[in-house]
């Protein structure tokens, strides 16, 4: 938890490499995964969500791409196997 603590710090400099499908998203997913702190971010939350759809809007012929995006977006709903509704919200 640590670790996730100390490179949350670069994770606005990842959001711009999301429609670019280098690997940003398996990163965001390991850090995003039960970190309570950017689960229940109210700031964080609603851009990460933004990009993602975004780029899932994008991606037309990469599906393996676009299942990645929608398993981080699955990420970004759940914490220790518990849904947050607030986050639940802004994605419908």
């Amino acid at each position: 938890m640590d670790n996730k603590m100390e490179l949350a710090k670069y994770k606005g400099f990842m959001y711009h490499h999301i429609h670019m499908n280098v690997g940003v998203v398996d990163f965001l997913r390991e850090l995003f995964t039960n970190n309570k702190p950017l689960l229940f971010s109210e700031r964080e939350i609603p851009i990460i969500i933004g990009h993602i759809i975004s780029a899932c809007d994008k991606v037309r012929n990469a599906l393996f791409y676009k299942s990645k995006l929608l398993d981080f977006l699955r990420v970004l709903l759940v914490f220790n196997s518990k849904s947050i509704k607030s986050n639940q919200l802004l994605v419908l």
